[in-house]
């Protein structure tokens, strides 16, 4: 940016040069038309007064002086017009170089931070699936801590029915996971000492004719 800018300054400051330089040309030239015409008048007044041919001669000297001074600022002013085309041209050329590395710069670093943004999302991913693992693990290792508890005082209790094992954990003020696990807990030992349930009598309707 400080480059582009320095590059316009001196392509405004060449400017500023090349028309002071016309300007300066054109003033010559006004003079030199001014001592053409007083040259001019200078020898008519001679021709008509008979004055001496001295004066009309250095009228035409100072004329001619005029006109070379004003084709010597002419002159330089087309060199300082054409120094400071170049000036211009090569600041704009500079200012072209300087948006591109600009753009480019840009470019550059909207993808870094694309490429950055990715990064960090795909970090937050990975730590949110850790997380919820994590919180999954220790919520498996939770229900294992309530279900153990649950059997421990099943067993400590001397297998009481559901029933009362629910009425002993409200009173304890234990978690609902506890008060779950109860609900659906089946004891091996308690089903082992389980009796068999009443047996269906046949029905006298049908007469049976095989074992």
């Amino acid at each position: 940016m400080e480059r582009e800018r320095k590059a316009r300054d001196d392509a405004g400051e060449a400017r500023r040069e090349a028309e002071e330089a016309k300007a300066r040309a054109e003033e010559a030239a006004s003079k030199a038309a001014a001592a053409v015409a007083e040259r001019d008048a200078a020898a008519a007044r001679a021709e008509g007064s008979g004055v001496a041919s001295a004066r009309v001669a250095a009228a035409e000297a100072a004329a001619a002086e005029a006109q070379a001074r004003a084709v010597e600022v002419e002159r330089a002013s087309h060199k300082k017009l054409a120094a400071a085309e170049t000036r211009v041209v090569e600041a704009e050329a500079a200012t072209a170089s300087a948006a591109a590395r600009a753009e480019e710069a840009s470019r550059t670093a909207r993808a870094e931070a694309a490429d950055a943004v990715a990064a960090a999302e795909a970090v937050s991913a990975a730590r949110a699936r850790e997380a919820s693992a994590e919180a999954e693990r220790s919520v498996r290792r939770a229900y294992e801590t309530v279900k153990a508890e649950v059997r421990r005082a099943h067993h400590d209790l001397g297998h009481p029915g559901k029933s009362v094992l629910m009425r002993l954990a409200r009173l304890a003020k234990k978690s609902p996971d506890h008060l779950f696990y109860i609900k659906h807990y089946q004891c091996p030992t308690c089903l082992q000492r389980q009796s068999p349930g009443r047996v269906a009598q046949a029905s006298g309707w049908i007469r049976p004719e095989e074992f």
